[in-house]
């Protein structure tokens, strides 16, 4: 890999603030800045970058030559847009940052964004090509912006400072993308494109428009992608690849649904016809049927009737029995003197023992006798209740005639 020292001379000029690129000069700018600083950091981790900023009161250095990625991408978020540029001074201020530079081996390199219009006179631009030229520095020009305006100007310095096709041009018009060109261009790939004539500016190659690559070249040739950029490339791969295969599964579950609802509707067609034929039953079964089903419900109704007065006179019965308990404990607290004596001296009426005593077993044979008629009186009823079987014609039996 070439071993290189890079400035990277960038149009912070307020013609950057335009948005007839995507999504404005200067954003599209620092994308493609980011992009060479990566690709080149990537090849050799001894190459060395730098950044000049062209336009405002005079022409700034935010960051001398180094290998620190991180620090050269901060820098151009810091960059602020004013003024016009001075090209000529900010290369003249490169070719001195590259004349100091640490390691000699490195080849010298300027890379100047041009996103305004130049003003130079063209005598001043080929000074500065031989100038160039003279220090072995070679210059990538990367127009865009004013490229018919430009074109002159900027075709000049690079023919005049090209040195065995060591400095490349690339112009960019509203309907291409920057990092798209870069991609596609000997800026980002040494060896893609070669001239064979000597001192010549080599034709670089320019996408089709609407932002679709043509169909001869390729969008994103692998020598000028990042390892970071590969990365995403082999992740979007792999994410549409999964895509593709959940995509099928769904398919593939569809159509088993689709086959069990077929074979749904093909099994109820048959009970459909089984209903249709019950339909068709004779109408004397169905009178049989509605009489049996009467039968069984008035079978139903008796045996629930007697269940109902069953439960009726177990719970008179449980009555009954309560009471004659109560009555019984009742008998046995008055029979027993020694309790009453016991009962009537904490209450302090020791003296009318016998008096108490007689008016208690006269309400006692009072109750007895009053018990006596309620039972007489329910005998007397459930007499009457009774059916006479002589009156009662259903029960006397019957003889072979039908007569009683």
């Amino acid at each position: 890999m070439v071993l290189e020292a890079c400035i990277i001379c960038c149009d912070n000029s307020d013609w950057t603030r335009n948005g007839d690129y995507t999504p404005t000069r200067w954003e599209a700018q620092v994308e493609a800045a980011n992009i060479i600083t990566e690709n080149k950091c990537d090849k050799n981790p001894e190459n060395a970058l730098g950044i000049v900023t062209m336009a405002g009161k005079r022409v700034e250095t935010p960051v001398t030559l180094t290998n620190d990625v991180s620090k050269l991408l901060k820098s151009l978020k810091e960059v602020s847009l004013h003024g016009n540029c001075d090209f000529v001074t900010s290369c003249n201020i490169a070719m001195l940052i590259l004349k100091h530079r640490q390691n000699k081996n490195q080849k010298q390199r300027i890379l100047m964004f041009v996103a305004s219009p130049i003003k130079n006179t063209n005598d001043e631009l080929t000074l500065l090509g031989k100038k160039l030229k003279k220090n072995n520095i070679a210059i990538d020009v990367i127009s865009y912006g004013n490229t018919d305006q430009n074109k002159e100007a900027v075709n000049l310095l690079v023919n005049t400072a090209n040195n065995s096709n060591n400095s490349h041009l690339m112009e960019v018009t509203p309907d291409q993308f920057i990092v798209d060109c870069l991609f596609t261009s000997p800026i980002l790939n040494d060896n893609l494109f070669e001239d064979n004539q000597m001192g010549g500016v080599p034709e670089v190659s320019q996408p089709a428009t609407n932002n679709q690559p043509s169909n001869n070249q390729p969008s994103v040739p692998s020598g000028g992608l990042s390892q970071f950029e590969r990365d995403i490339n082999l992740a979007i791969q792999q994410s549409m690849e999964e895509e593709e295969r959940r995509r099928k599964a769904n398919e593939g579950e569809n159509t088993e649904e689709v086959a069990q609802n077929n074979n749904s509707i093909n099994n109820v067609q048959p009970t459909n016809q089984a209903g249709s034929a019950s339909s068709n039953v004779n109408p004397e079964k169905k009178n049989e049927m509605i009489v049996d089903d009467e039968i069984e419900d008035e079978d139903l109704a008796a045996e629930l009737e007697k269940a109902r007065l069953l439960s009726i006179k177990e719970h008179e019965e449980t009555v009954k029995k309560e009471k004659e308990k109560e009555q019984s404990l009742k008998k046995d607290l008055i029979q027993n003197d020694e309790f009453m004596k016991e009962l009537l001296g904490e209450v302090g009426m020791q003296n009318e023992f016998k008096d108490i005593m007689d008016e208690v077993k006269e309400k006692t044979d009072e109750g007895e006798e009053k018990d006596g008629l309620i039972n007489k009186n329910k005998d007397s009823k459930d007499e009457k209740d009774t059916p006479n079987e002589e009156e009662d014609g259903s029960l006397i039996p019957k003889n072979k005639t039908g007569k009683k």
